[in-house]
C-alpha cells in the first residue's frame, strides 16, 4: 500500500497479486525482491556464521529448509550448505526466536500461538515450521496482496500450521509470541496503533525496528 511511509509499496503489492498465481522466479522479480529479497551476500554469510556460532548443534539441520525450492533466488554456499542469503537470515531468526520463547513439541500441550506482523513471502514462518516441526501455530498478518503470495508459497511448499490473513482481529487474539521484523517501523502511526493491544497482550515477543540511524531490537517476555 502506497501510504506506508518511506517505501512505495504499490509495485510490491501489484507484484504479490500477480505472483500469487505464478510463483515462478518471484524472488528475482525486482518489485518483490526490493522488499523481501534484499539481503546481500556478505550479510547472508554473517548470518550463516551466526547460526554456526550461536547454534552449533543445529548447523547440520539448516540444509533441511525448503524455502529456496520456490522463487529461484540467488544462492550462497557456506561450507557446503547452499541457501539464499535471505534464507540464512530466516534460519538464524527462527533459531533465535525458538531459543528465547520456544519449547519442544509435546503431544499433551497445544502448539505455541505466534502472531507475525508483516511476513514478506513467509520465509521466517516457513523456516520456523521446518526447523521446529510441531511447535507452532503461526499466523501472519499482512496486507491483502502479500497474504495472497504467502498462501501460495506455503501451499507450494506443503507447509501447514501457517496461516496468512489480512484481518488483524483474526491474527492477534490470544497469542503466546508476537513477532515483527521491520514491518511495524514501516507503518504509519495510525496503522501501528492497530497492533498496540496485540503487543501489550502477548506473553512474549521480539520486534526488529528500522530507524534512520540504524537498527534496534526489542525483546521481552
Amino acid at each position: 500500500m502506497s501510504d506506508r511511509p518511506g517505501i512505495d509499496y504499490s509495485r510490491f503489492d501489484a507484484a504479490c497479486r500477480r505472483r500469487a498465481t505464478d510463483l515462478g522466479n518471484f524472488r528475482t522479480d525486482a518489485a518483490v525482491a526490493q522488499i523481501v529479497e534484499n539481503v546481500p551476500d556478505e550479510v547472508g554469510r554473517a548470518y550463516a556464521e551466526a547460526v554456526r556460532r550461536c547454534f552449533p548443534d543445529r548447523w547440520g539441520d539448516v540444509h533441511r529448509l525448503l524455502n529456496d525450492r520456490q522463487g529461484c533466488p540467488p544462492m550462497l554456499e557456506v561450507d557446503g550448505t547452499l541457501l539464499a542469503p535471505a534464507t540464512w537470515r530466516y534460519a538464524f531468526r527462527a533459531l533465535e526466536l525458538h531459543s528465547m520463547f520456544g519449547r519442544e513439541p509435546d503431544p499433551y500441550r497445544s502448539r505455541l500461538e505466534v502472531a507475525e506482523v508483516g511476513g514478506g513471502y513467509g520465509g521466517l514462518a516457513a523456516a520456523a515450521s521446518i526447523l521446529h516441526a510441531g511447535c507452532y501455530h503461526w499466523v501472519i498478518y499482512d496486507a491483502r496482496e502479500p497474504a495472497m503470495l504467502q498462501s501460495a508459497y506455503m501451499n507450494r511448499l506443503r507447509i501447514d500450521h501457517v496461516y496468512p490473513v489480512s484481518e488483524p482481529i483474526l491474527a492477534m487474539a490470544g497469542r503466546d509470541i508476537f513477532v515483527s521484523d521491520y514491518a511495524l517501523s514501516e507503518m504509519t502511526v495510525e496503522q501501528r496503533a492497530t497492533y498496540e493491544d496485540a503487543v501489550a497482550g502477548s506473553k512474549s515477543g521480539s520486534v526488529i525496528w528500522n530507524e534512520s540511524a540504524g537498527m534496534t531490537v526489542a525483546e521481552g517476555r
